[in-house]
C-alpha cells in the first residue's frame, strides 16, 4: 500500500517521499524474518528509488552469489522485480533465468554509472544476460560499448 502511495503522481512530493521511506523501512522488517527473492527484490527496487543505490546493489550481488541460482522461484506472491524493465516481460520457460538476468542488468545499472569503468565485469554479465535471451536494447548498447573499450587495450 505504501509502495502505491509513493508512486501516486496526485500525492504532494514530500507525502510521496514519506511513503516510500515508510515502504523501505516495512520490507526491511519482512526481510529480517523472511529473506526471499521476492522480498530482497522488492527491498533492492526500493532502495534504489530511495537514492540509496550502494544499499541497492549490495543486496543485488548478494542475492546473485547466493544460492538463488540454483533454484526455480516461487512467483505465487507479488513483488517487485529486481530491475523495472523485467516488470513487463514474461518469465519464458524458467523463472530463474528470467530472475538472474534482472539481477544481472539492475546490478549494472547502479553499480557503475557508466559501464566504461567496469568494463571486463560488465561484459560478463551482460553475456549472461545476451545468452539468456533477454538482453534490452540499452544494455545492448552497454555492452558494445564494453566490447569496443577492451578492443583498445
Amino acid at each position: 500500500m505504501l509502495h502505491a502511495k509513493c508512486q501516486d503522481l496526485q500525492l504532494p512530493p514530500a507525502q510521496r517521499y514519506v511513503a516510500l521511506l515508510g515502504s523501505l523501512a516495512r520490507i526491511a522488517r519482512v526481510i529480517e524474518q523472511r529473506p526471499s527473492f521476492r522480498h530482497r527484490s522488492t527491498f533492492s527496487r526500493i532502495a534504489s528509488k530511495a537514492g540509496q543505490r550502494e544499499i541497492a546493489a549490495k543486496v543485488l550481488i548478494e542475492m546473485v552469489e547466493s544460492g538463488h541460482q540454483g533454484k526455480e522461484l516461487d512467483m505465487s506472491e507479488p513483488f517487485l522485480a529486481p530491475c523495472e524493465r523485467f516488470e513487463n516481460i514474461p518469465f519464458g520457460e524458467s523463472s530463474k533465468s528470467w530472475a538472474m538476468c534482472a539481477l544481472h542488468e539492475q546490478f549494472i545499472i547502479l553499480h557503475a554509472h557508466s559501464s566504461f569503468y567496469k568494463t571486463p565485469q560488465a561484459i560478463h554479465m551482460l553475456q549472461f544476460v545476451e545468452q539468456q535471451g533477454y538482453l534490452g536494447p540499452d544494455m545492448r548498447r552497454r555492452l558494445a560499448v564494453a566490447r569496443r573499450r577492451l578492443e583498445r587495450k
